[in-house]
């Protein structure tokens, strides 16, 4: 049997309490703002505890009275569902918390909660935030309006089942109620406005931006200064936005509610009437202030005025009225209200306003308006109203005397006159001064009520109404629950509305709950709540209600609001439970039980504010209005009259009833609707930001009924956790079930059948719990816990005991160690004090013997020392005189060997020069042959240039070249005759260089031989001593003048080498270039010599040709001459020759038609020609089509067409549509493979390789931009611009690439393309190395929409990447989450069960590469998790690698592949990024480590692929990164802001990182975030900031990250040479060129007077040959 619960507090009336436990303790204290204190359990004595409070006070509290405190959670939880503990302060302590950390959202089930902040947020409602919530399921992120929004617009849009949706938005003034709404609608406009058809159409602005600019409309018009609320909503307003099939918005519709009419003529200091009386009063110009009769000085204007002067509050903080005057007058243009129709809208504003400074004088009997005081704003009024002042028929007794002559008298007597229709006629009574004033006032508030009526109808009827509508979603944003210290009329029927819409609410709640238990295949049949459907009946039902009660006593004239007190209070007091009669009320009053409270209505303006009377005389005046518009304001009710009846002063109509049947119709529209509510919570009644007042904020949660919701959710299950959750916390209570094969269900319902829980349900994934039952398990398990920890405390002093018995013991054992250390040590003092002895008697010993020892030594060393000095100086002697005799031996020996030298040297040169003159001989003979063959040639030429001469006058000049060309040659002969004569002296000089060598050979020899007779000499001076010592001076003269001149002539041979040397150098360098101009010169000459021959042979073969066809077109004319009748004077010409014949026959053509036959035969060949090239276009376009290979990484099919272009000269051409048709080609062939990522990588290579050949080759000339021809083409360009934007889309760089394609020299200078040469191409040379194609328009336009294609190819593999990764990024980034099955703390299942085992930690590892390997122990719970991450995480790595295995496979270039997967890199970063800041859930320390260890898989397969295809792309991750150290890092708190910003994520920004510390909770170890400094510190940098950047979301790149330069500078060399030729040109004679290619460069082909490569001899004479056949 469940226990009796508390339903306040939600626990069991029995004890649940636990010493330590910690609990809520109410504070009934109303004037303080503490609704619930904090304490913790001291002592429990039987149903009682004892609480020690935050202070150090103790109280003793009953235990049901005092619920349990939720556990610790840094920020809260986001769906207060999720709390262990479901009840008043939990949720009071929960919104706190969050709203501290400005997390204004939160959602219990699916209502969302919002606490106006009171401040600015700005990075929470822009359109990158948009696009974040935009179709993601709800509450996959963080609490967000947008989430709501999206919700309703999925469900009514683009859900399978459509369905009406609605958007409820309730709250107490001041709450948030219009912005909220603001944003809702905000957010639609940005679903349903993105069709392209929300364009302007005839100035018109689209139907969403009509709906958002009629808030700024109906906020002037309806809402006013309160109170509590600087922009209070005075009214009730349901919009209902429909949108078409496609998803946007088609229209709305706009019903309001309630307009408080009252405060039009009466408000207290410090509030304002609606904003309209002060933005009129201060932002009018000059004209229209002297049409509405406003005073000039616009800044207390409405000062002047009665109604708005009684509060002195007539501006807003941060707010200027001129300028929201202009803001207002546009909304209304952009709505779609006329200019006329804003002027007289503004009229009836003013005549209010002047209406309220009539005032009245005179007694009861003879009241009339105070002409003194008031004249001019009576004038004012009745001018604005448009009274006709031949108005007759509406006063008894006006057509009778005829005073009513103006306009201001019949508004003056309509005022204080009162007309009652009679069978005698009308009769008119003076009224009292109190009635007229009443009377006034109705007026007033008679107008602003029908302008308000019409601004919404006129609102209605320019936005339109879609009935054809494929979704509907409406907004209701109506007042919330009011109760102040005085309530009247208004407070009743925002009550009863809000009753009703609670009655809704609860409903849907409770229908919400059976759906969960239905999902969850639980039983709730027997589950039941209480409904609040008693005192809707009292308040409305149709005889007995309240509403009933009021309007039978206003329909007696004289009743009062005592006798209407009266019959409440006999009708229901003590005999209606939510009806009682306030015991202590000043005047007649009653309460109501609502279902958030006592409300006390004082009865006094119940009556009046019920009727809703219309003067009738007002009616009358005013429907004959001078202005149509006052008069369509007032139009008469065509069923009123067609009644009948007698006229009366007044007709009534009751508000509340009219109110009521309101209420009916909104409450039936929104039954059919599936409902989404959006409670709005004011923290504190001093609208400051940062200030949460509990007993205020809850005061809203009952009102709102929020609390209401909770105490349905109580009377079914409140507590419900998913099986991991449970097990998680509860497992202690029986851990021996962890060892059991068995899942966490069955766990789960054998821990509640353990704990004693009756009533608890088991569902497919969550445990269900009564109420109180969640406390009945904490408390078993915090005795668990108590008992652990008695053991563990119990073990912890048995530990500490025995440690300090093994201290003592290991004392006293070292105590005596010492002991006997120390009788060790004076034992082995004495011994060593024995050895010391010894060891120094032996020293003594040893000193004596060594001092005896060295006196000996000194004495030998003394006595060797001379003997070995006298023997040495002995040595020296003699080998000086050795010296002496060498030195002038060789002296002699020198001049002899001198002699012999000098003669050599002689002979030598007469050698030199016979050998020379015979060699220039020969050198003579050899160019005197040459120049024999050089005449021939010349004479050759000369016959040559004499038949030329005779076809073409061009030819002389050539045969002058030819002749200058001679010249030279003689010049250079001449010049090679002296090269040969030079070359032969140095030749010599080489020779006589060698005799020289020679001779110093020989000269080495002699002296050697000399050196033996030198040693024979030395014999025969030893025995002649005396002759040696006589000798010695001469010979030292002798050696010293040899020594001289020795060194002299060795000086003198080595300049004389060195300058012999150095001359041959100089002339060998001369004649080695000498040489290479000769070469040049020859080389140049052969090819001048070639190309007369080329041209030659061409021309030959032309003339041949034309002189074939003249003479077949002189033939056929000769026939045709014959074929008509002869002349008859003419006599028959003589027989002639054959070639006489045909000159005759020729002579008889005119040379018109010779011409016509010429020009015929031009056409023709025109017309040969463009059918062939058509064909080879074809050829061309077909090889672009199939040819599939790549050739040495060389894209067979771009390298073809781009030799093919430059062969044909396209490139260079003014016009062709060769380039048109490649680029049709391109796209014809892409079309259909979008996501076929191994098509268009290949597209993508050739492409770019196409492109990068363009670049390198082309230069932009003279004629594609400059003067007048380069501003057409400047148009063009601009034109092909945009024309490529419309075809391709914006792709970033392609602006920048088509600017350098088509601007004069944008074309990057760079290197030739090797191998060009190869295929007889001679239009690209080389100046100074860079290349030198002239470009022509056509062919810059080509290279333009070459780059927009490889953008829009590029841009396809982005985005293929980007979607298959999508998934895959939120399954890695959602998968603890998954597995964890929600948001609950605790450790993981992996830590229970195989805590101790290795790898436990870390659930991904990817197997076979990376990671940790697989952990032995655990259950299956753990392998499917780890297989589970470990696929998502492998699953992107595989995508990652085919990506680049397919790039690879097609050549594309590894600077391509770097900018792709730094895109990618980057694209991952910010979706994960994005997704940690957005969801709490994965904001988690699990969370971190999970996606750590998935970086660093992602880490390693990039450092495994290289630099060179990724660069530096792990760079882009470095946000993930950063956020993902921030989450796993421990001791959080310790961190400084410094340490933070600096070491830890200093690429984070202080918003940033204030989301995730925020968001941060330890779901395994339990660790707090950043202390509250470190926060506070955030917050105030926040603050500060000024650089406009709000968003702590990134944002994705989505450009192209390169230029056409680009790619041309970092693609890698591109060489043409034994290029392939594709086999479909194989046999198409047009394109042998290409089989030229066979790997070595020939000289290239000459150019023609263009500039343009002309066609080889070769080709020449075939394209001649064909032109003949």
């Amino acid at each position: 049997m469940a226990p009796l619960i508390n339903e306040k507090t939600g626990l069991p009336l029995d004890h649940v309490h636990g010493i330590g436990a910690t609990v809520w303790v109410e504070n009934k204290d109303e004037s303080s703002e503490i609704t619930w204190s904090k304490a913790e359990v001291t002592a429990v004595d039987g149903s009682n505890v004892t609480l020690q409070l935050a202070d150090g006070t103790t109280v003793t509290k009953a235990s049901a009275d005092c619920p349990l405190q939720n556990p610790p959670m840094r920020g809260g939880v986001e769906d207060m569902t999720k709390l262990p503990y479901l009840h008043e302060p939990g949720v009071l302590s929960n919104l706190e918390e969050r709203y501290e950390l400005d997390d204004i959202y939160t959602y219990t089930a699916s209502i969302l909660i919002a606490v106006n902040p009171f401040r600015r947020l700005p990075h929470l409602y822009d359109s990158h935030m948009m696009q974040q919530y935009k179709g993601v399921p709800f509450g996959e992120l963080s609490p967000h309006v947008f989430a709501v929004a999206d919700a309703a617009y999925r469900s009514a849009v683009t859900a399978e089942v459509k369905r009406p949706q609605s958007v409820l938005v309730s709250g107490e003034s001041g709450a948030g109620k219009t912005e909220t709404t603001k944003l809702i609608m905000s957010y639609l406009a940005f679903m349903g406005g993105r069709a392209p058809a929300a364009a302007e159409v005839d100035g018109e602005k689209p139907v969403q931006q009509k709906v958002l600019e009629s808030n700024p409309i109906l906020e002037a018009f309806g809402n006013a200064k309160t109170v509590r609320n600087d922009n209070s909503s005075r009214f009730g307003k349901f919009v209902e936005i429909t949108f078409d099939g496609k998803g946007c918005i088609s229209g709305a519709a706009i019903r309001t509610y309630l307009l408080e009419r009252s405060r039009v003529t009466g408000i207290s200091d410090p509030e304002r009437s609606y904003h309209v009386f002060y933005l009129v009063a201060a932002g009018a110009d000059a004209d229209e202030r002297a049409t509405l009769h406003l005073p000039e000085n616009a800044q207390h204007a409405s000062a002047a005025f009665g109604y708005v002067a009684t509060s002195k509050c007539h501006t807003l903080k941060g707010v200027d009225n001129a300028e929201e005057y202009v803001r207002l007058r546009e909304a209304m243009d952009n709505v779609g209200i006329p200019t006329e129709d804003q002027l007289d809208l503004f009229r009836v504003v003013c005549a209010v306003m002047h209406l309220g400074n009539v005032k009245f004088v005179g007694g009861d009997d003879d009241c009339r308006v105070d002409v003194a005081s008031c004249s001019q704003s009576v004038d004012a009024a009745a001018d604005l109203l448009g009274v006709d002042s031949e108005l007759r028929g509406i006063f008894g007794d006006e057509d009778a005397s005829g005073d009513a002559t103006t306009a201001a008298s019949i508004l003056g007597k309509s005022l204080h006159t009162n007309t009652i229709e009679t069978r005698d006629g009308l009769i008119t009574k003076q009224l009292s001064e109190a009635a007229s004033v009443d009377k006034r006032d109705s007026l007033s508030k008679t107008l602003y009520s029908r302008l308000f009526d019409w601004i919404v109808q006129k609102i209605n009827v320019s936005i339109g109404q879609d009935d054809n509508a494929k979704g509907l979603v409406g907004l209701l944003d109506i007042y919330g629950f009011e109760c102040f210290a005085v309530n009247d009329f208004e407070q009743f029927c925002i009550n009863l509305a809000n009753e009703k819409l609670q009655q809704h609410f609860n409903s849907h709640v409770f229908k919400m709950e059976q759906e969960e238990y239905k999902r969850e295949q639980i039983d709730w049949s027997y589950i039941s709540f209480k409904d609040n459907q008693d005192i809707l009946d009292l308040i409305e039902a149709p005889k007995t209600g309240i509403i009933a009660a009021l309007d039978e006593q206003c329909r007696f004239p004289r009743a009062t609001f005592k006798e209407f007190a009266e019959k409440l209070y006999n009708d229901f007091d003590r005999k209606h439970e939510r009806f009682e009669r306030p015991k202590k009320a000043k005047r007649e009053s009653f309460t109501l039980h609502h279902y958030a409270g006592k409300v006390t209505y004082d009865a006094f303006n119940f009556m009046d504010k019920n009727k809703d009377y219309v003067v009738l005389e007002h009616q009358a005046m005013l429907s004959r209005s001078t202005r149509p518009f006052i008069a369509n304001l007032f139009a008469p009710d065509p069923e009123a009259e067609s009644k009948g009846g007698s006229r009366s002063a007044m007709k009534f109509s009751s508000v509340s009833a009219n109110f009521k049947k309101q209420l009916g119709s909104l409450m039936e529209t929104l039954s059919k609707m599936d409902p989404h509510y959006v409670r709005c919570i004011k923290p504190n009644v001093a609208s400051a930001p940062m200030l949460f007042e509990s007993r205020n904020v809850l005061n809203q949660l009952r009102a709102g009924g929020v609390l209401e919701a909770v105490r349905i959710s109580q009377a079914g299950y409140p507590s419900r956790r998913f099986f991991t959750e449970f097990v998680n916390r509860f497992y202690m209570i029986d851990p021996n079930l962890l060892r059991q094969n068995i899942d966490d269900r069955a766990i789960s319902q054998k821990l509640c059948a353990k704990a004693g829980l009756e009533g608890f349900q088991i569902g497919l994934t969550k445990v269900f719990l009564r109420a109180g039952q969640m406390a009945l398990l904490d408390k078993q398990r915090l005795l668990v816990l108590q008992e652990s920890a008695i053991v563990i405390a119990r073990e912890w002093r048995r530990k500490k005991a025995r440690d300090l018995y093994l201290r003592m013991r290991e004392a006293v054992v070292t105590l005596q160690a010492g002991g006997r250390g120390m009788l060790a040590r004076m034992r082995a003092r004495e011994l060593r004090k024995l050895k010391a002895a010894t060891k120094l008697q032996a020293s003594v010993r040893m000193f004596l013997a060594c001092r005896a020892f060295r006196r000996t030594r000194r004495a030998v060393k003394k006595i060797q020392a001379g003997y070995r000095g006298y023997r040495k100086r002995l040595a020296a002697l003699t080998e000086r005189y050795d010296m002496s005799i060498l030195l002038l031996q060789s002296m002699g020996r020198m001049a002899i060997q001198r002699r012999r030298y000098l003669k050599a040297r002689h002979g030598i040169v007469r050698l030199q020069s016979r050998y020379r003159a015979k060699g220039a001989r020969k050198v003579l003979k050899q160019l005197r042959l040459e120049a024999r063959d050089v005449n021939n040639i010349r004479n050759e030429k000369e016959k040559l240039e004499a038949a030329v001469k005779k076809q073409e006058e061009t030819i002389a000049k050539m045969q002058e070249d030819r002749t200058d060309l001679k010249a030279k040659l003689k010049e250079y002969k001449h010049q090679a005759e002296e090269a040969h004569n030079s070359a032969a002296e140095a030749t010599e000089y080489k020779r006589e260089v060698g005799s020289l060598r020679a001779a110093l050979e020989a000269e080495k020899e002699n002296l050697s031989a000399k050196d033996m007779e030198l040693l024979e000499l030395k014999q025969k001076l030893e025995t002649e001593g005396q002759a040696r010592a006589m000798a010695e001076e001469a010979v030292r003269a002798e050696q010293e003048t040899a020594a001289t001149t020795l060194a002299r002539a060795k000086e003198d041979h080595e300049a004389e080498i060195s300058g012999v040397r150095q001359e041959h150098e100089s002339e060998m360098v001369a004649l080695r270039a000498t040489i290479e101009e000769k070469e040049a010169a020859r080389e140049k000459i052969a090819r001048a010599h070639d190309e007369l021959q080329a041209r030659l042979s061409n021309l030959e073969s032309e003339n041949k040709v034309l002189m074939e066809e003249i003479d077949k077109a002189k033939q056929e004319a000769l026939r045709a001459a014959s074929a008509a009748p002869p002349p008859a004077k003419v006599a028959p010409a003589p027989a002639a020759a054959p070639e006489s014949n045909r000159a005759s026959r020729a002579s008889s053509m005119t040379e018109s038609d010779i011409n016509g036959k010429i020009n015929e035969l031009e056409s023709k060949k025109e017309k040969v020609a463009k059918e062939r090239a058509e064909r080879d276009e074809k050829a061309l376009l077909s090889v672009l089509r199939s040819e599939n290979s790549f050739s040495q990484g060389r894209p067979v099919a771009a390298c073809t067409v781009f030799v093919v272009l430059l062969k044909w000269g396209s490139l260079s051409a003014d016009r062709t549509s060769v380039f048109d048709k490649i680029i049709q080609t391109m796209g014809q062939v892409i079309d259909g493979y979008h996501e076929n990522n191994d098509v268009l990588s290949f597209w993508l290579a050739n492409t770019t390789t196409l492109l990068c050949l363009l670049q390198r080759t082309l230069r932009a000339g003279s004629g594609a931009g400059g003067g007048v021809n380069g501003n057409r083409r400047r148009a063009s360009i601009a034109q092909a611009s945009n024309m490529l934007q419309r075809a391709f889309g914006s792709f970033g760089g392609a602006n920048r690439s088509a600017a350098t394609a088509l601007s004069p020299g944008g074309a990057a200078a760079s290197p030739v393309i090797p191998g060009l040469a190869a295929f007889g191409i001679g239009g690209v040379t080389a100046s100074a190395g860079m290349a030198s194609v002239e470009a022509k328009y056509p062919a810059l336009l080509f290279k333009q929409q070459l780059a927009a294609f490889a953008e829009k190819i590029y841009g396809m593999l982005r985005d293929n990447v980007k979607k298959e990764v999508t998934p895959l990024l939120t399954s890695c980034i959602q998968q603890p989450r998954k597995e964890g099955g929600g948001a609950g703390g605790g450790a993981t299942r992996g830590q229970i069960r195989g805590a101790g085992s290795a790898g436990g930690d870390h659930p991904l590892a990817r197997q076979g590469s990376i990671g940790s390997p697989k952990s032995s122990g655990g259950a299956d719970d753990d392998e499917h998790q780890m297989g589970a991450a470990t696929s998502c995480w492998n699953t992107i790595l595989n995508v990652l690698d085919e990506l680049l295995r397919t790039l690879q496979k097609n050549n594309v270039s590894s600077f391509l592949i770097q900018k792709l997967f730094k895109q990618v890199f980057s694209f991952i970063n910010v979706q994960l990024f994005n997704a940690l800041l957005l969801r709490r859930e994965c904001c988690s320390f699990s969370n971190g480590e999970y996606v750590k260890t998935g970086l660093a898989e992602l880490e390693h397969w990039i450092h495994s692929v290289g630099n060179q295809w990724l660069g530096d792309s792990w760079d882009e991750m470095r946000y993930i990164r950063q956020a993902v150290t921030f989450l796993v890092v421990h001791h959080k708190p310790r961190k400084s802001l410094a340490e933070i910003t600096s070491d830890m994520c200093p690429c984070l920004s202080i918003q940033q990182l204030y989301r995730i510390s925020t968001m941060y909770w330890d779901d395994r170890y339990g660790t707090e975030t950043v202390s509250t400094q470190v926060l506070s510190s955030m917050k105030q940098l926040m603050l500060e900031d000024n650089s406009g950047s709000n968003s702590f979301l990134l944002d994705d790149d989505m450009s192209v990250p390169f230029t056409m330069d680009e790619i041309a500078t970092n693609m890698p060399d591109l060489s043409l040479e034994k290029l392939p030729t594709p086999e479909l040109l194989s046999d198409n004679t047009s394109f042998d060129f290409l089989k030229t290619n066979v790997g070595t460069a020939t000289t290239p082909s000459p150019k023609d007077a263009a500039g343009a490569p002309r066609p080889s001899p070769s080709a020449a004479l075939a394209t001649g040959k064909e032109n003949q056949t």
